[in-house]
């Protein structure tokens, strides 16, 4: 069971268990360190760290998490915080990752990083609030930057009630203004439409994700 049941996942393929794209074909949105995928950016290879020794989606919670990745497959055991396990057979393990978050949530901070080398570098700290702060590219026009000492506001949940490749219906309860959120590739042609049918801005969150302003 998926930490939002009747919401897209995401299913984190670890190297050496299945072959790529196998759970693709079976209808599960997957992730790999390695393989392509339908919506396949240069941003989102440098997000998980794709061409990396090392990469980040393998090594990083925040990563994973931001990737809204609620389920690993593994080829051996491991322990890891926020890893519950859920599954075994033919040699591989199911993983629920409890940490993961939502396809799109409402955030109510964030911060200007204009450079998007120093927005990754941010999210990949330990120390990062990134469940509770965004990184934006460029100020929002009604709602302020969040100041540094401010205490930490936790994103409220968002649900998709339709999705396809090229269409996302969202809907969100909030009772302040915020930034709603989707784990989804920003792309500058995208079009965000509000409920009363009116264009909105996208903004570039996290470094590779789309945002737009969420009023109450």
């Amino acid at each position: 069971r998926s930490n939002a049941p009747g919401q897209p996942y995401r299913v984190l393929n670890l190297p050496r268990t299945l072959e790529d794209n196998y759970l693709a074909l079976h209808g599960i949105e997957e992730l790999s360190a390695s393989a392509m995928h339908g919506n396949h950016l240069l941003t989102h290879d440098n997000f998980v760290g794709r061409h990396d020794a090392t990469p980040a989606l393998l090594t990083n919670r925040a990563t994973r998490n931001l990737m809204n990745a609620d389920f690993l497959v593994a080829p051996q055991q491991f322990n890891d915080a926020g890893i519950t396990l859920v599954g075994q057979s033919q040699g591989l393990y199911l993983y629920r990752n409890d940490e993961a978050l939502p396809r799109a949530a409402v955030f109510y901070q964030y911060e200007v990083e204009p450079d998007s080398n120093a927005t990754l570098a941010k999210l990949r700290e330990p120390s990062f609030p990134y469940r509770s702060r965004l990184l934006l590219d460029q100020p929002l026009s009604s709602l302020p930057p969040t100041d540094s000492s401010a205490a930490p506001i936790n994103f409220t949940p968002a649900r998709v009630v339709e999705w396809d490749v090229d269409r996302f219906v969202v809907e969100y309860t909030a009772d302040r203004d915020g930034i709603l959120w989707l784990s989804e590739n920003y792309y500058p042609h995208w079009q965000a439409i509000d409920e009363s049918g009116q264009t909105v801005p996208i903004y570039r969150a996290d470094y590779t994700f789309r945002a737009v302003e969420a009023k109450a």
